[in-house]
Order: C-alpha cells, then sequence, then structure tokens
C-alpha cells in the first residue's frame, strides 16, 4: 500500500514538471512573439474576443484598421470596431474559433475603414485549458503590404513587356509587306513610273525601314531586359569586318559630302564575335558620327590594340556632346538636343541599345567629346577566341544582301539633300 502511495506521487511529481515545463516553453514562445519587433501578436479570450494582451505593433494595426485612438486591451473587438459586422478581420477569429485547430493564412488581404489595402501573413493558434476548453485565441502576423504590392508592380510591368512585345511584332508584319511591296515595285515597275512617282516610292521605302529599325531596336532592348539578349560568337577577323562595314557605309557618306576613312594598326586580328551584333554597334556609331558631321568634314575609323583588347574608335567631327549630356548618353531614351533640326532628330534608342549589344559581348564603350569639335566612341573587345576549328568568312561579303540591306536600315533615319 505505502508503495502505491510512492509510486503515485512519483507520477504526479512527474506530471508536474511535465505541465510546468510545457507551460513555461509555452511561456517563452508566447513572450518571444509578444516582443518581437516584427511580428503583430495579440491574445484574445475566446468567449467573447476580449483582446487581453498585444505588443506595438498589432495595437497599430488596430488603429490603423478600426481607425481607433488609444489602447485597445481589455476591450473586445466589438467595442474597438465601428465597423464591426463587415471586418474580414473578424471572419479569421471566427474562423479559428469554430474550427478550434490552428491554421496560417498568408498574403491576406484586407480593407480598413479608411479603404486602404494592406496584405497579411497571419497565424491563428487556439488555446486549451485542461478541461479541454478553448479559452483563447493567439494571433500573429507579418505586414507583406510593401512586398505583396511589389509583386503586383511586377507581374503588371512582365504583362505590359509582354503586351509591348507583342505590339512590336504586330507592327513588323505589315512593315515587312510594305517593304517587299516596294521593293517588287521598283524591280518590275521602275520603268512605268514618272520621277516624281520613284520620290515618292523612295520616301515610303525609307519611312518604313525606319519604323522596320525603330521596332527592332525596341524589342532588342526589351530582350535585354528580361535577359534574353543572346550572343553566337564565331571566330572572325575583326579588321576585315571592320573595313567590310566602312566601305558599304562610304557610299551614305559620299551621298552627304563626307569622308569616311579607315585606318588599321593590325593586319588582322581574329577574336570570338557576334557578327551580326558587332555590324549593329558600328553601323549604329557610323549613323550617328555621319548624321551630326556637317558636309564637307570627315568620319574617321581606326582599329589598333590595347592590351588584351582590340580598340575600335569612331571618331566624327561634328557637333559634339556637352558635359551635361554626356553623362546619360547611354541612357534609355536620352537624346543629345531636343532643339536640333529634323536632320538631326532621334529617339534615344540606339546607343542605349549599342550598350546593351557591347556588354553582351564582354566589351565596354565609351565616349570622350568637344562641343564644337565632334566626339569620339571608343569600343574595346577581348581578344578571346571560341572553340571552332573554322573561320566564318560569310560577313565578309561587300555585297553580300544581309550588309546592304542593314545598311540601308541603319541609315534610314539619316537625311540626304
Amino acid at each position: 500500500m505505502e508503495n502505491d502511495i510512492i509510486d503515485k506521487n512519483q507520477q504526479l511529481g512527474s506530471q508536474v514538471l511535465t505541465d510546468d515545463k510545457k507551460l513555461e516553453d509555452t511561456y517563452i514562445y508566447m513572450n518571444e512573439l509578444h516582443l518581437n519587433k516584427g511580428r503583430g501578436f495579440a491574445i484574445y479570450r475566446a468567449s467573447d474576443f476580449l483582446l487581453l494582451r498585444s505588443n506595438d505593433e498589432y495595437e497599430f494595426f488596430l488603429i490603423k484598421q478600426y481607425g481607433i485612438n488609444g489602447i485597445c486591451r481589455g476591450k473586445t473587438l466589438k467595442e474597438i470596431g465601428r465597423l464591426y459586422s463587415s471586418q474580414t478581420h473578424m471572419e479569421l477569429l471566427d474562423k479559428a474559433l469554430k474550427n478550434g485547430k490552428a491554421f496560417f493564412r498568408d498574403n491576406f488581404k484586407h480593407i480598413t475603414c479608411t479603404n486602404e489595402e494592406i496584405f497579411l501573413d497571419v497565424t491563428l493558434m487556439p488555446i486549451y485549458n485542461e478541461d479541454k476548453k478553448l479559452v483563447f485565441i493567439v494571433e500573429s502576423f507579418t505586414d507583406v503590404t510593401q512586398l505583396e504590392k511589389q509583386k503586383i508592380q511586377i507581374d503588371f510591368l512582365k504583362k505590359q513587356k509582354e503586351f509591348f512585345v507583342y505590339i512590336c511584332h504586330e507592327f513588323k508584319t505589315p512593315l515587312t509587306i510594305i517593304i517587299s511591296a516596294i521593293q517588287a515595285i521598283k524591280l518590275i515597275c521602275k520603268d512605268d513610273l514618272s520621277p516624281r512617282s520613284l520620290m515618292y516610292l523612295k520616301k515610303i521605302h525609307q519611312g518604313s525601314l525606319q519604323q522596320w529599325r525603330l521596332v527592332t531596336q525596341l524589342l532588342d532592348i526589351l530582350k535585354s531586359d528580361s535577359g534574353y539578349l543572346k550572343t553566337r560568337k564565331k571566330n572572325q577577323d575583326i579588321v576585315k569586318m571592320t573595313k567590310a562595314i566602312c566601305n558599304a557605309v562610304s557610299v551614305y557618306a559620299n551621298t552627304k559630302g563626307i569622308t569616311l576613312k579607315f585606318s588599321s594598326m593590325l593586319k588582322e586580328q581574329i577574336i570570338g564575335i557576334d557578327d551580326d551584333k558587332y555590324e549593329r554597334i558600328l553601323l549604329n556609331l557610323l549613323s550617328n558620327a555621319i548624321k551630326f558631321t556637317p558636309s564637307g568634314n570627315s568620319v574617321n575609323v581606326r582599329v589598333s590594340l590595347v592590351e588584351d583588347k582590340v580598340k575600335i574608335i569612331v571618331k566624327d567631327s561634328g557637333i559634339g556632346i556637352s558635359k551635361d549630356d554626356i553623362g546619360e548618353i547611354f541612357q534609355l531614351f536620352s537624346r543629345l538636343d531636343n532643339s536640333l533640326t529634323r536632320k538631326t532628330e532621334g529617339t534615344g534608342i540606339g546607343l542605349h541599345l549599342v550598350k546593351e549589344l557591347t556588354t553582351a559581348m564582354d566589351g565596354t564603350i565609351t565616349v570622350t567629346s568637344t562641343v564644337g569639335k565632334g566626339s569620339s566612341f571608343i569600343l574595346l573587345l577581348p581578344i578571346k577566341k571560341v572553340g571552332e576549328e573554322m573561320l566564318d568568312e560569310s560577313c565578309y561579303n561587300l555585297t553580300g544582301n544581309h550588309l546592304v540591306e542593314m545598311t540601308n536600315i541603319e541609315f534610314s533615319n539619316v537625311y540626304f539633300d
């Protein structure tokens, strides 16, 4: 009998220690939540939703939600909230009361009494007494409004960009038809058209190429922003390639009375390069140089070697760039001078794209300039070959349709007298 009493006392003592440890753990957990400055914390009495305890973050939440100033502890939600019956916050507490189980709700959208939209990550935990009766509901939350709004904004910008890409592609379709039709008319009906008709046809063709150029640039910028601007490098002679492009452009320069000079300190330099992107970079720099250089002057292109890089300089003797503008020259939609005439207008897209294309090929581009004397654009590309056994000679063909077509498109925004 005595042994049974001793065993019973030991069991009770062990149970007390276990319950005490549980209470201590619960207290530590609740206290940490209460002191946590990043989360709102509150304990409600389950029978009437009387607020027993809350931290500063939770008090601020109640003020924001119900528009009540002052201490809310010791009051029921019915006393706190003037709009009690319509509060979505109340619905969550009701759910915890009815289900009797802890649950988590992320990105909970809530409209405050001032019609402000907020988002919360909410945790509700029912607390039972020894008779398994629900006595308290513990609520904690993190305000994720800013994060959620950023996600919404990012999603909106993504959809906006996708729509923009779609529109650009839709622009390209009719432009392709127009350009092809003009080329067909020139080829088939050239002898049947009057000089005046040919002049108008030329203007239509130039305008179509301008739009094609703009749409292509916009699509490339969107690709770059989305991380889809890929390079396809091949081992090629940068000297020969640069000379070929300059020879193709010289026709346009001569039409404007500008001399385009090419020189190189290197006879040959093989590097891994994306010929299409390099072609577009150089054509853009040359079109700008010719556009802003007065008739009777010159544009110089020079290739040289600087340590482990190839250096290509495009130097003009045009209007130059002011110190205020030179720091923004490669930014999107940056324009040199809004007061310039129609013959030197631009969209502020080309040089930004030049920088993006250069960066995609692991290169750099800088500019130096003096107002009234001209500008020099310095392009540096790494001397690094890719794993190919044979050189690609396709871009060296001066009479190739691709180079001629790309030159026509790039120079469509340069007006000649």
